[in-house]
This record gives structure tokens, sequence and C-alpha cells, in this order.
């Protein structure tokens, strides 16, 4: 169901995108997709979301065009499938916002849509360079445009290609199927560019819903305790059959990775992956102020996921508690 909360510049407010939200779920919606976003979310809206969560219903939300590593502000609602976008080349496009709430990525650019008749979306909207009609594609019938709003529409369709193939999928269970599918890009594992990879329909549909591994750093925090400068490590470390994980810890570069901080025994979901004392990472052998973190995840079955943050020291002592004062 088409439900209009725009203007025909593309402004909307919270609260008719809330309305909308509410609306679908109401009448029988079992995914809803949002090719649109801001940097932050009205309490309206974050209500309307629990409301979809609530009754099983999976919501697809585009990242954003702004080329930064924050998805748009639904990216902070764990339940909300965040989509990215791919160019032509099959990277990450140059325009998508990225981040470690980045779930996955799809076709985004170039991609070809029916034109309303009598407009020009682009040159509305301003945009630099462009020279009004230019997107214009069979006598004008037909719009060539770009954005991570095209991506999260078709991750939605396959989504609901998927429902329909296993009705019985609940939203939970079908945004893990999307993610353990997705094809991984650039470097190994899932990372802030490019999440979990790229959507992967055939690959969906041949995966075992049941099966999964589930690798994510979420963040590393400084923390001042005992005198002592901590790095604490939060995300995700699971599997269906959880055979234990582990952290390492390589330059920047990503070619020398060595242990660093306890073996990971039980399952983490959204919680502390491992507390590291700053000093271990100093005392290594090879000095640097930008390193590679790594998480490895195993499966009883011999299978394994990694996931990987590129972290800063000078960023992250930017953060740190300020030492207290005798």
């Amino acid at each position: 169901m088409p439900l209009k909360v725009a203007n025909f510049a593309g402004h909307a407010k919270s609260e008719a995108i809330a309305a909308a939200i509410r609306y679908a779920v109401a009448n029988g919606a079992r995914i809803v997709n949002l090719s649109l976003g801001g940097e932050a979310m009205t309490q309206a809206e974050r209500d309307a979301l629990a409301d979809a969560a609530a009754h099983h219903v999976l919501v697809v939300a585009a990242a954003g065009n702004g080329a930064s590593e924050a998805a748009y502000g639904y990216g902070a609602v764990p339940s909300v499938l965040v989509v990215g976008a791919t160019g032509r080349d099959g990277a990450r496009a140059s325009f998508s916002n990225g981040g470690e709430r980045l779930d996955v990525v799809a076709p985004g650019e170039d991609i070809v849509s029916l034109r309303a008749r009598g407009t020009d979306f682009i040159a509305t909207s301003r945009a630099d360079g462009y020279a009004p009609g230019s997107a214009f594609a069979g006598d004008g019938l037909y719009y060539r445009a770009s954005g991570t709003s095209f991506a999260a529409a078709i991750v939605s369709g396959v989504a609901a290609r998927l429902l329909a193939q296993r009705p019985d999928l609940e939203p939970d269970g079908l945004k893990r199927l999307l993610m353990q599918s997705a094809r991984d890009l650039g470097v190994p594992g899932v990372d802030a560019a490019t999440g979990y990879g790229r959507i992967d329909y055939r690959a969906a549909l041949a995966q075992d819903p049941q099966r999964f591994i589930e690798a994510r750093i979420g963040s590393v925090v400084p923390t001042l305790a005992d005198e002592t400068l901590w790095l604490d490590v939060s995300g995700d470390a699971n599997a269906d059959d959880f055979a234990g994980a582990s952290l390492a810890l390589a330059t920047e570069a990503g070619d020398d990775f060595a242990p660093i901080g306890a073996a990971i025994t039980a399952p983490v979901e959204q919680g502390t992956l491992a507390r590291i004392d700053l000093a271990d990472v100093l005392k290594r052998p090879t000095a640097s102020a930008r390193w590679m973190l790594e998480l490895t995840v195993r499966g009883g079955r011999g299978e394994e996921r990694r996931a990987r943050m590129r972290i800063a020291l000078p960023d992250l002592a930017a953060t740190a508690p300020p030492a207290a004062t005798p």
C-alpha cells in the first residue's frame, strides 16, 4: 500500500511518517519500507516503530545519502533493517551513509523508475550541477536517479518475495535471513562500510533460516576504572550452534592480527564482548595510533564469521573520561 507522507519537494513531518507506519500496521502490512529519513527521530516515530515490532512487522529503512559513517536515525532501532547503496561497480556508493548500524547494501545508483508527469525531482531539489531534464529516460516516461531510497526498496521487495515463499517467518527471522545470506564486500567480514554485504535473493532462498552466525563490533568506548584506562568493546557474537568467539588486533592495514582480550565463551547479543586494557595495546611490538580490531565467531560445524572495525587511539583518547582529581 503506497502511503504519501512527503510534499512535492520530498519533505515530510515526523507525525505523518509515524501515522503512516501505524496505518500500515493496522491494515495488515508485514513489511514497511521507509525510503526516507533524517539525522534524528522523534518520540512519535520511535513509538510507531515499536508498534510495528510488537505486531510482527519488519521495517526496512534507507541509510541516507550524506556519505557519512552514521546511518539515518532509524538505525538506532535494533528491529529496523538498515540499507546502504552500492554503485555500478558493485562497491559501496560514494554518497551512501554507513556506520556500525548498517545491515546490508543493495543497488542504488542510476536506478530507472517511472516518472510522474510534469516532475523533475532532482531539479526541484536544486542538486548542484544538474541540468533540468537530464535524468529523463524513455521519452520522459522514466526517470534515472540514485540514492539509498532505491536500495531500501529493492531489499523490501526481496523481503516480500521471501515472505511469500516462507509466510511463517517472523520479522527477526526474515531480517536475519537477509543478512546471513548477503554477499560479503570489501574487507573480509561485517564492517561499517557495507554491513553484512550485498543482498542476494538466490542465496536467501537457499539459506536455512535456523542456521546463523552473527558477528558485529558495535562500539569501542574508553572507560576509566581502578586507575586503568580500558577499552570496552560491545557488539554481537552469536550462532545457532555457538562454539566460541575471540578478538584480535592488527595495525590498520590488517595483515598482522594477534589475539587480544579474553576468549568469549558464551553468546553475546548487543552486549559487552570484552574489556581490554589500553596498556596491552600500547605495548605491542608494532607501535601505531590506528588499529584494526577483528571479531571472529565460530559455529559448531566449523564455520566462522568475522567483523572488523578501525579504531584510532587519538580519537578514543579525546572521548575518554577525565582522571579523578585527588
